[in-house]
Parts: structure tokens; sequence; C-alpha cells
């Protein structure tokens, strides 16, 4: 009985020791740290001398393709490759990340390339920037959504401007007779009522307080009243952020006699298609990249 549970022991331990083997083994990382700088020099180098030699073509698959396009667009921040600086791996078994940092002659970048399951699925090239170059993006980037805001609020006030103009176009492409006027009571004679407003109204949804972009449009909400007057009314609507809630409040503005409405955010354009079918007599303008005939227009800033 001894001698059988002596061998039963001796069984389990030598299958102990396959499986910590085979695991040891699984675990074992693709590339050490000196084949992982051998292989990330020798990529960094041959797509350099592929684009200085203008070898672009004789590379098709995917992943060189990529390596290419984007070591030529860093390559316009970075400057001439001068050499390679230093190189970091990670691996996990056949899965892992080379980066291969990279001196050029105006900038330092990363060459990033990923290893899954033993094969390079993507090569990227990214600059690296100082913070005062990030700062100054920045800026340049805040500047560039201002002057959006304001494109837009132009946009606005010149549709606003022409509605008056579509109406007399009508009737003179129609070439309908115009029918002659009937003369006015005694009373509007002698005193003259001023024409009812045009009622327009804004759909946003967010506030002036939490949305740069619906600050924006009610500076132009404003603009208009200063500019048009006693001529336009305009009614402000916050806070319209499903398509429920914007059928609810078209419903609500059409009831208070507004002829124009503007829905200022891509989110309300569903709502603004079916409002316009209900609607015909009321012009929508939804703020969104899209377009549609009909008693719908969409309209975006332009730089």
């Amino acid at each position: 009985m001894k001698k059988w549970l002596l061998i039963l022991g001796m069984i389990t331990c030598m299958l102990g020791l396959t499986a910590c083997g085979q695991a040891e083994e699984a675990n074992e990382p693709l590339l050490t740290a000196e084949e992982a700088e051998t292989v990330g020099q020798g990529i960094v180098e041959s797509i350099n001398q592929c684009v200085v030699m203008n070898m672009q073509a004789q590379y098709t698959s995917p992943v060189d393709v990529s390596a290419i396009t984007s070591w030529e667009s860093a390559r316009e921040d970075m400057g001439d490759y001068v050499e390679v600086i230093s190189t970091e791996a990670e691996f996990d078994g056949e899965d892992g990340v080379i980066d291969v940092r990279v001196k050029g002659s105006l900038r330092e970048a990363i060459v990033e390339i990923v290893y899954e399951k033993g094969d390079i699925t993507s090569i990227a090239t990214n600059v690296e920037y100082t913070f005062g170059e990030k700062m100054e993006k920045a800026a340049l980037n805040t500047l560039l959504g201002m002057g959006t805001v304001f494109c837009v609020l132009i946009l606005i006030s010149l549709i606003i401007s022409l509605f008056g103009f579509i109406p007399k176009l009508q009737d003179k492409l129609s070439k309908k007779p115009v029918a002659a006027e009937a003369p006015k009571p005694v009373i509007s004679r002698l005193l003259p009522v001023a024409p009812a407003p045009l009622k327009i109204a804004f759909l946003h949804d967010k506030t002036m307080e939490t949305s740069s972009w619906t600050y924006g449009h009610e500076l132009g909400r404003q603009h208009l009243n200063q500019v048009f007057g006693s001529e336009i009314e305009t009614l402000c609507f916050d806070n319209i952020n499903t398509e429920e809630l914007g059928l609810k409040t078209v419903q609500e503005a059409a009831a208070r006699g507004c002829k124009v409405i503007f829905t200022t955010t891509p989110k309300l354009l569903g709502a603004s298609i079916k409002a316009a079918i209900h609607y015909p007599e009321i012009k929508l303008l939804n703020c969104s990249l899209h377009t549609y005939s009909g008693h719908l227009r969409t309209y975006y800033g332009r730089l």
C-alpha cells in the first residue's frame, strides 16, 4: 500500500512540474529587450528610407501604408530624421508594444509599434510637442470655435432677412394676378394698425450658462432683437434635449404664434422632421450638417 502511495505522489509531482513549465513557456515574452530594440530601430529606419527614396508604391499592406502615411504626416512637424534616442518595450506573451523615441531636426517623436498574437497590427508616429506649443494649438482651436459661432449668427441673420423677399419672389415666378385689395374700413384708415411682429422661437438643448454653443445662439437672438426691433418677437426654450420634449415645445411655440422655429442642436433633428410634417406653415431650421427639403432646412457655420 505504501509503495502505491509513493508512486502516485511521484506522478502528481511530475505532472505539476510539467504544468509549471508550460505556464512559464506560455508567459515568455515574444521579444527580449535587446531584440525589441533591434526590431524597433530597423522598422524606423526602413520607413524613413522608404519615404526619402519615394518607394511608397512598393508597399501595399494596410499596416505598411498606415505606417508610411503616419510618418509623412509627422515629418512636417518633426523635421528630417536624425537618429533613434531610446527604445522601450512591454510584452505579455505574444502581445505587446514597442515605443521608439526618434530625434528629428525640429522635434522628437514616438513611433509606436503594436503586436497582437505575434503579428504587427499598427505602426503610428506621434510628434512630441512642448507645453507652449500645446497651449498655442488650444488657443487656435478656441478661436476657430468662436469664429464658427459668429459665422452661424451671421447666417441666421441673413436667413431671417430673406424671409420678406421669398413670398414676393414666389409671386413673380408663379405670375399670378394680384387680387385687388379690398378697401379698408374708415377706422383703419384713420387709426392705422401696425402689422403684427414676426414671432421666432429658439429651442436649445442646454442653457447659456452651461453651454458656449447655446450662449452663442443667445447672442444671435439678442442681436436680432436689436436689429429688427418691433418687427420681430423672439422666444427662447432651454433644456429641450429629447425628441419627445422637442415635439411638445414646437407645439407650444406654434400655439403662441411662432412662424419661424430654430432647433439649435443636431439632437433635435428627428423632432424637427416630424414637426415640419405637422406644421407645414411654419419655417423650421435645424442646426446640423444634414439637408432636407420641404418645410425643413438645416444650417451650420462655415469658415
